[in-house]
């Protein structure tokens, strides 16, 4: 792959991630609070890098993400990624335990 890093796990159940995909993902949970055009989207997951078409690249990278995020325990059926208005969004019925939202709480009482 061409500008993305890919993981592959062997040891415990198997999978595949793109750091495109991963970064997606993190990005829509970081910004949860808000729905996310598909332009910024494009904007922090390509950047600069060409691409020659990011509109159904966009929309491959969310099929993909949907798909990964379908393994989890209980998500069959779950519908983490929504698309409202031409905006991507976390579905935030689906509580989400950050570790960098409980540092800095930890970090200001020091």
């Amino acid at each position: 792959m061409r500008n993305g890093n890919i993981n592959v796990t062997l040891l415990g159940e198997f999978s595949i991630t793109t750091k495109r995909i991963s970064m997606f993902i993190e990005y829509l949970i970081a910004n949860r609070q808000q729905t996310v055009p598909i332009s910024k989207l494009i904007e922090v997951i390509w950047g600069e890098n060409e691409c020659v078409d990011p509109l159904n690249a966009l929309k491959n990278l969310v099929y993909r993400a949907r798909g990964m995020l379908k393994v989890l325990p209980n998500s069959r059926d779950a519908e983490y990624i929504r698309f409202i208005q031409d905006t991507y969004v976390w579905n935030n019925t689906y509580s989400c335990t950050i570790d960098t939202e409980q540092l800095v709480p930890l970090l200001q009482a020091r």
